[in-house]
């Protein structure tokens, strides 16, 4: 009887723990309206603003090109881990 009740909660578990870690990071796609080189951060046209890790080179984007961003949310602010240029 016991192994037939553990059996459901593993697997609920499992799925749990795989949805978590799929909705850890996110994607956007959006214009960049601004570069903060002092915050390390992208300003977007939508009005969300994205923290950039430190060894990122803020000299390869500019305000009004296009660009998806990979991110996570960090106590409460938009950690951006990729960045990269859309045509």
């Amino acid at each position: 009887m016991f192994r037939k009740s553990i059996a459901p909660l593993a697997g609920a578990l499992a799925l749990v723990g795989a949805t978590a870690a799929f909705a850890a990071s996110q994607t956007m796609t959006d214009t960049i309206k601004s570069v903060d080189a002092t915050r390390h951060e992208l300003a977007m046209k939508d009005g969300k603003t994205f923290e950039l890790p430190a060894n990122f080179d803020l000299a390869t984007v500019k305000a009004g090109e296009k660009v998806k961003i990979t991110y996570d949310t960090e106590a409460g602010k938009m950690v951006a881990s990729k960045v990269e240029k859309v045509n």
